[in-house]
């Protein structure tokens, strides 16, 4: 323990001897490049956190930064403008800094302005580089233009095994009451570090194998620092998604994460909630629309029925009226035809009266029995009729019959008449 009389610093005189060392001419505005890994504005000022990684991503430097709220503004919009992307945690900035030791807050930098060009020449400019071979090659639209079929309900996963983000999937997906159905099948894969990008491929040749199966692929993350993202910028990965030949969801990390799939899939959303959640939105806007369809061909149904309904009411109101207009007539016809059948059985049944004596008179007077009296006779040889001479025989007996008898006789004599005289 030092004596009471010994020469001591309190800690602020201490700390603003530190300062006096930091704070020199070879600490002022120094181009330094680093990664932002904790980003956030408060009272118009920005507060970063960065650091640097060696090979094995391990942190070998962190620091404490600061923008202050004068230069914040403008070196935002700059770096906006030039990159195309946002400030933000996760990208690879070049910064004009300056070393501050506040005798209160401790060691930070002071970033008096960004180089937008170092971070272009990043990860955002190898995406770009990326995106423009895909461009050139002409495949970057190929997924993106893919139609959905209808509807889209077979679909394939691609997560790691046992992700929260797949099971926050599934769960939106297939836990909400819906009325639709969906088929699943989950193909695991890698999702972070260097073999991430050979094991999606892996999965994406697997599903083509069976394309006709499938509706859509989807691929899905959870959230994750950028470093952990940064395999999902690899242009093998993206090529094959964009030709893969059904049309792809991309679910990675948060609203704020963007990778190159982004840019090629045929659509991109925040989550692997969000994903579920437009599948099955998708899917109830198509099911909507055939309720809809359906209601209008049944009121469409129901119009013709009553149009029929009123055009057949018409016709047999029109029928009715015609049919008693023209039965009018024919009942009088009816009525005096009636009238007349009354009386026309009786002249009827007279005529025949008359017809029936006139046959009667007639068959009388043509019968066997008229012919006998009008002094004509019947022979007869063994009960049968004798019509000439050349039917008996000598020594034959005959029957003559007369009107008012019958005489027997015994040939004797037999002259037949010349015919040719």
């Amino acid at each position: 323990m030092p004596e009471t009389n010994e020469s001591y610093l309190t800690l602020s005189q201490f700390n603003s001897f530190v300062a006096s060392l930091i704070q020199v001419d070879a600490t002022s505005d120094v181009w330094v490049t680093a990664e932002i890994s904790d980003f956030s504005v408060r009272g118009g000022h920005c507060y970063l956190e960065l650091v640097e990684k060696d090979e094995q991503a391990s942190t070998i430097a962190r620091a404490r930064a600061i923008i202050w709220a004068n230069n914040f503004y403008r070196i935002r919009a700059f770096f906006e403008r030039e990159t195309g992307q946002n400030l933000q945690a996760g990208i690879k900035i070049m910064a004009l800094v300056s070393a501050s030791f506040h005798p209160a807050y401790g060691y930070s930098l002071i970033i008096n302005d960004v180089n937008p060009q170092f971070t272009m020449g990043q990860m955002v400019l190898q995406r770009k580089l990326i995106i423009d071979r895909l461009t050139a090659e002409g495949v970057i639209d190929m997924n993106r233009e893919l139609q959905w079929s209808v509807p889209s309900n077979r679909i394939a996963i691609i997560s790691a095994p046992g992700a929260a983000g797949y099971g926050d999937f599934l769960s939106q997906l297939l836990g909400g009451g819906s009325r639709l159905r969906f088929y699943v099948d989950f193909f695991p894969a890698i999702m972070q570090g260097k073999r991430a990008p050979e094991s999606i491929i892996g999965a994406l040749e697997t599903i083509s194998r069976d394309i006709d199966r499938y509706d859509c692929v989807v691929l899905i993350r959870g959230g994750g620092a950028t470093d952990d993202l940064a395999c999902f910028e690899d242009y093998d990965l993206a090529a094959n998604i964009a030709q893969f030949p059904v049309p792809v969801i991309i679910g990675i990390g948060h609203e704020r994460d963007i990778t190159l799939l982004d840019y090629v899939a045929n659509m991109r959303v925040k989550t692997p909630t969000a994903a579920a959640q437009w599948l099955l939105s998708r899917q109830e806007a198509l099911l909507a629309e055939l309720d809809h369809i359906a209601e209008s061909i049944v009121g469409s149904a129901r119009m013709a029925i009553d149009r029929g309904r009123d055009t057949v009411s018409r016709y047999i109101l029109g029928l009715t009226t015609s049919i008693g207009r023209l039965m009018t007539p024919e009942r009088s016809r009816l009525d005096i035809m009636a009238e007349k059948l009354k009386t026309l059985p009786v002249a009827a049944i007279s005529r025949e009266k008359k017809n029936i004596e006139s046959i009667k008179n007639l068959i009388d007077a043509l019968s066997p029995q008229a012919v006998l009296k009008r002094g004509y006779t019947i022979t007869r040889r063994g009960g049968s009729a004798v019509t000439s001479a050349g039917d008996v025989n000598d020594d034959e007996l005959i029957q003559t019959i007369f009107h008012d008898g019958v005489v027997t006789s015994k040939v004797t004599d037999i002259k037949h008449s010349n015919k040719s005289e």
